[in-house]
């Protein structure tokens, strides 16, 4: 019983890999696009394959590669993501942050540490330096406001 599961998951693969290459040399892609494409999860590549191309589409290649980050992002991969060639379902870890950055509480952290640094910089431009102090005991200098007329 366990053999079938095996051939059917070959029979598919081998069956994907066709269709991938088919697709590529009907449309004229260049091999990078092949490359790509067979490193796609198979949910993906379906999804590219069924779109039908614009009249005057000047580059094939650059239109489906476009595609493909296009379904890969609607998807939610990750960045520069490779199927495992594992399973042809949708797991847990085909998905995640698209731009493979921060989570929204370090995102908030990063925002808020970059903001009250930038505050207290500002502040220190601010101080007026023209100021000089004859003896170190003297008060410091009243703030003067200007009126406005």
């Amino acid at each position: 019983m366990g053999g079938d599961n095996g051939d059917d998951f070959d029979a598919r693969l081998a069956k994907l890999r066709r269709d991938i290459q088919d697709f590529v040399e009907d449309n004229k892609l260049d091999e990078r696009v092949a490359r790509i494409m067979q490193n796609m999860h198979p949910i993906d590549v379906q999804k590219v394959m069924k779109i039908s191309f614009p009249d005057d589409c000047r580059s094939p290649s650059g239109f489906v590669v476009a595609q493909i980050r296009k379904a890969e992002s609607e998807a939610g991969r990750p960045k520069d993501y490779r199927w495992d060639g594992r399973t042809f379902g949708e797991q847990s870890r085909d998905r995640g942050r698209r731009d493979g950055g921060r989570t929204t509480r370090e995102e908030r952290r990063h925002k808020e540490s970059r903001s009250r640094s930038r505050r207290r910089h500002r502040r220190h431009r601010r101080r007026d330096d023209s100021y000089s102090y004859d003896d170190s005991r003297s008060p410091p200098p009243k703030s003067r406001r200007r009126r406005r007329r």
